[in-house]
């Protein structure tokens, strides 16, 4: 199946059933229980006494990928839709010639990647370390969306004046991983152990992965993540793989 079709599949079962909208709302009763700096975050953001939100499409521009650090960053067309209804993650990536999805979906996860849209280079599907790669991305883009702080199956660790570790358990999937937080309350750095590394495509390890926030913007009242630079920390030194720029994210599709 071609990957962008599978893509826009899959993004079906996390989107609202307008026979049945949701009439919840996030308000300092429902963040009570949230550490300090999570109620802060979704105060600051505009969450707070607003319609819950439970999904996003995700608009990147200017996204910018590279295989090592030998090489030079290439331009893609990055497609993402996250989901509370079905706790799920879609990713569709086009470069100019492959073509990757990447999927988490109630902890399943799926990883495929094609040659010129017809050879396929890798098709993982729901292996242990596969799976939480995939949610541990997913949990970093809480950030993206903050009132996925409130699923059920995220519970807290050790906590510092600005961080914070953030435990989640999706389907029988559990990941783990660190937010710290500037002086302004706004998240900066995510890291986490739960994400594997494969240099150019092979030998996938388990390495450390670094989600940095280098700035924010505001639509509509809601402020969320405007530029995003990813990064693995390996044993010669931290390597930035990915750069990117959000747009606009739509809420409630």
């Amino acid at each position: 199946m071609e990957l962008k079709k599978a893509y826009l599949d899959s993004i079906e079962a996390g989107k609202i059933n307008p026979d049945k909208p949701s009439k919840q709302r996030i308000t300092e009763k429902t963040i009570a229980d949230a550490p300090e700096l999570i109620k802060n975050y979704l105060r600051k953001c505009g969450y707070v006494d607003k319609p819950a939100i439970r999904n996003g499409e995700i608009h990147w521009e200017n996204s910018f990928h590279r295989k090592n650090s030998k090489s030079a960053f290439e331009k893609l067309s990055y497609k993402q839709f996250n989901s509370v209804i079905n706790v799920s993650r879609n990713v569709y990536i086009k470069s100019k010639i492959t073509e990757l999805l990447e999927k988490s979906v109630n902890g399943v996860g799926k990883w495929q990647i094609t040659l010129m849209r017809f050879f396929k280079l890798i098709d993982l599907d729901d292996a242990s370390l596969l799976a939480k790669s995939t949610l541990a991305m997913l949990l970093f883009e809480f950030s993206l969306l903050p009132s996925f702080f409130l699923m059920d199956g995220v519970t807290y660790g050790e906590q510092t004046d600005d961080s914070i570790v953030v435990n989640f358990i999706a389907g029988t999937v559990a990941v783990s991983g660190t937010f710290y937080f500037g002086n302004d309350g706004m998240i900066t750095r995510f890291e986490t152990d739960d994400r594997l590394y494969a240099e150019n495509g092979k030998a996938l390890r388990k390495v450390r992965w670094i989600g940095k926030i280098e700035g924010y913007t505001e639509d509509d009242g809601i402020t969320h993540p405007a530029k995003v630079v990813e990064s693995w920390e390996l044993e010669q030194g931290e390597f930035d793989h990915f750069k990117g720029e959000i747009g606009d994210i739509v809420f409630n599709v």
